[in-house]
């Protein structure tokens, strides 16, 4: 039975917890220092993609090796970044998609294409379901493609290496549903989509990751008029992205 994430689904009405208060503080503070990490990492990343691109001259095998690692780094800093400054966004209520009208089975098969490059290089094997042949939605094509990332790689991070991590699209009533299943470790039972939340927290944080990306793919699916919800077990989990579909159509 899938389980709606929310702060507290017991008690809505109940006051916020001392942990969801930290970690609002938290956000508050790292989205500080991310502001000020964004200028000093544009300048990296400008003086290295001239390094690598010969402005410079050429560069010695043995330092173009060095500037494609520290690039790649670089890279991940500024997606670590601008997660955190969508987080943030999200939390304090402005995000604001710009919505275009777009068959989600013809971008989900393009955003799966995209996906199956970085899940092949973890070990792991994308399959995609997709039951209908057309399915039309209001959607902002970035911020949907960062939400299902941010879910698979989730995914790929607590699944054995040769498993598969499965992405399905459904038509269910007014909603157009994702589902992205894993064969992985389950979640514990304290688990919270609050920001800064692991599902790791229990076992010493053994994998990377800061502990943004469901939130982040619960407030997209929110702004969309959706929500997110899972499944779980110790045999893997199931994440369901729901989105408003109201101009949902299949066509011969």
């Amino acid at each position: 039975m899938a389980t709606a994430l929310q702060p507290d689904a017991n008690n809505p009405s109940a006051p916020r917890s001392s942990t969801l208060e930290k970690s609002e503080e938290y956000l508050s503070f790292v989205k500080l220092i991310s502001h000020e990490l964004g200028g000093p990492t544009a300048v990296l990343s400008g003086y290295l993609t001239m390094w690598m691109d010969g402005t410079f001259g050429e560069l010695p095998p043995e330092l173009r090796k060095s500037a494609e690692v520290c690039f790649g780094k670089v890279v991940q800093l500024k997606n670590l970044i601008n997660q955190i400054l969508l987080a943030a966004r999200i939390h304090d209520h402005a995000l604001d998609p710009k919505l275009v009208e777009i068959d989600l089975v013809k971008w989900l098969r393009i955003a799966a294409h995209d996906i199956a490059f970085a899940v092949s290089s973890t070990g792991h094997a994308l399959q995609l379901d997709v039951v209908p042949r057309v399915l039309w939605a209001k959607i902002d094509p970035d911020l949907l493609r960062s939400a299902l990332f941010n879910l698979v790689d989730n995914a790929q991070k607590f699944s054995p290496p040769g498993t598969a991590i499965s992405i399905r699209l459904r038509r269910r009533g007014g909603q157009a549903v994702m589902e992205v299943a894993d064969q992985g470790i389950g979640l514990p039972k304290d688990f919270s989509l609050e920001p800064f939340g692991r599902r790791d927290s229990h076992l010493g944080f053994q994998w990377p990751g800061v502990g943004l990306g469901l939130f982040i793919a619960r407030g997209v699916a929110r702004v969309h008029g959706g929500d997110l919800t899972y499944s779980t077990a110790a045999s893997g989990t199931v994440m369901r992205l729901g989105i408003e579909a109201a101009m949902v159509g299949e066509h011969a």
